[in-house]
């Protein structure tokens, strides 16, 4: 299994900055990513529980229980988790629906490590679609990802 596939619940969804109205949709969205950042680090399996929408489901035909099984093992082998990433873009094609595309380094030190050199780190792209619910939350209805920067 890849880290990424592994990992696909955590999104490593980072936040760099917030936009000027704190009640905007982009402002809570991007709050809800940096949330899911230290949930991810914290490995947090409950959060990402309650992040990915019952409806899930990617180009690959996962499904949001396979999401979380894969967010369970990753969390399960990495005694401790570290992400960095950058937001490119946030848009709204409606106003309750974003499509999020961010660059992120995960770095995990897996449980049988003795040093930080053995930290094993790998940058992804991922393009996320979210959609607000009734409650006022954001849940990921869409992922996808590939190793490296470039589109």
């Amino acid at each position: 299994m890849s880290r990424a596939a592994g990992f696909i619940a955590v999104l490593s969804l980072a936040l760099l900055g917030a936009c000027s109205d704190p009640e905007s949709p982009e402002a809570h969205l991007r709050a809800t990513l940096a949330e899911a950042e230290e949930a991810a680090e914290q490995r947090d399996l409950g959060f990402f529980r309650a992040l990915i929408a019952e409806d899930y489901s990617d180009r690959r035909g996962r499904s949001r229980s396979e999401i979380i099984q894969r967010a369970w093992i990753y969390f399960n082998q990495n005694q401790s988790i570290h992400v960095l990433s950058s937001i490119e873009s946030i848009e709204f094609p409606i106003p309750e629906l974003a499509r999020v595309e961010l660059v992120a380094g995960l770095a995990g030190r897996d449980k049988q490590a003795s040093s930080v050199w053995d930290l094993q780190a790998d940058v992804y792209r991922f393009e996320l679609e979210m959609r607000l619910d009734d409650a006022g939350d954001w849940k990921l209805i869409r992922a996808g990802w590939h190793r490296g920067v470039h589109k």
